[in-house]
């Protein structure tokens, strides 16, 4: 069974544009999901993403290239979401354009982004 696409959603009538943050964090012995690794951070680039109207931003297109390499075992997830210039995320009809995926790594792996829930 093929898996979903990892993607933001934009469900609305106009452009959405935003900065996208995208990054690896570690589960902490006291649940905390700490910052392991930053693998997108436009608002450092001062890259401007734009999303047509009820269009989507494929985010296994941007997080693949650069494969991930975690050499730590245990809890992860990755995080991602589309940022307003001040850092905030964006919210639109459907909610907050944010979301995360959790994984093990028991040994050496190369994750790639699935979201199962769309952002």
């Amino acid at each position: 069974m093929p898996l979903p696409k990892s993607k933001i959603q934009n469900s609305e009538s106009t452009y959405i544009n935003g900065y996208l943050l995208m990054k690896v964090q570690k589960k902490m012995e006291n649940y905390f999901w700490q910052d392991y690794q930053t693998v997108i951070n436009d608002l450092e680039t001062n890259t401007v993403r734009s999303i047509e109207p009820y269009g989507y931003m494929a985010l296994d297109l941007i997080w693949n290239p650069n494969d991930i390499i975690i050499y730590e075992e245990g809890d992860y997830r990755v995080y991602a979401a589309l940022l307003d210039s001040m850092g905030n995320i964006i919210n639109t009809n459907l909610g907050p354009l944010e979301d995360t995926y959790e994984f093990k790594v028991n040994d050496y792996t190369t994750p790639h982004l699935i979201v199962e829930n769309n952002i």
